[in-house]
């Protein structure tokens, strides 16, 4: 057995600083094809404001939010879906599908 050294942590939370990295960015290109409005109630909601704050905030009924974060959610799925292949690397095509 080969005992792990510190080099070995730096490289494993590399890969795992790179994976997040991808992630992210998988995200924020999803997130840009909102409309403003759907990425103010996505940025309130994710800010744990409740519906009736971010209603109030930006202007729509309470009930309409929860509509609005539930959209928001199936598009994040299908946007995640479409930046990721089965084995977790990025795809160039097909980014403007699910917006």
């Amino acid at each position: 057995m080969i005992p792990l050294t510190d080099e070995h942590d730096a490289v494993a939370a590399a890969e795992l600083d790179h994976e997040a990295n991808q992630s992210l960015d998988a995200l924020h290109l999803t997130m840009a094809r909102f409309d403003p409005l759907n990425r103010a109630v996505l940025l309130l909601y994710l800010d744990e404001r409740s519906h009736r704050e971010i209603g109030e905030i930006v202007g729509i009924g309470e009930s309409a939010v929860g509509t609005r974060i539930n959209r928001i959610k199936q598009k994040l799925r299908r946007g995640w879906h479409d930046e990721r292949t089965d084995d977790g690397h990025r795809r160039a095509e097909g980014c403007n599908r699910g917006a």
